[in-house]
């Protein structure tokens, strides 16, 4: 049986040296342009919520956006550890709730990894694109 805690942000601290080395293996492989650190920051702020999954085998980190359509874009931030595969139906039906409960039409996820295509949850709609304008 799968196991979800949400943390509020003034528990974060209990669980933050599990999700710093997380978001550190996810730099690692994906190089972003963030550091653990903003991550901590967005979740003892509020602006970012973190689930833990199975006493913190694995973590979900999400955010609400306004969205295209001003009713929600739900966004997974990110998520790392070994029990995703095994609890990947659990938690998505926990995402998808706490999306509708939100007023989220939308779920939305960008990663580099190709493995997301495999999961019946998540479908390929197009790779995101960036280009900077100098000043």
């Amino acid at each position: 049986m799968t196991r979800i805690v949400h943390v509020a942000p003034r528990d974060v601290d209990d669980w933050w040296p599990r999700v710093r080395t997380g978001l550190q293996r996810i730099i690692e492989k994906t190089a972003p342009d963030w550091m653990p650190e903003h991550v901590y920051l967005a979740l003892v702020s509020g602006a970012a919520n973190l689930m833990m999954v199975n006493e913190g085998e694995s973590f979900v980190i999400w955010q609400r956006y306004p969205g295209d359509d001003l009713r929600g874009l739900f966004f997974v931030l990110a998520t790392e550890g070994e029990g995703l595969d095994r609890d990947g139906p659990a938690i998505h039906a926990e995402l998808e709730r706490l999306a509708g409960q939100h007023g989220c039409r939308k779920m939305r996820m960008m990663s580099p990894r190709k493995g997301w295509g495999r999961l019946p949850f998540w479908r390929l709609t197009g790779y995101v694109y960036e280009h900077e304008v100098k000043p």
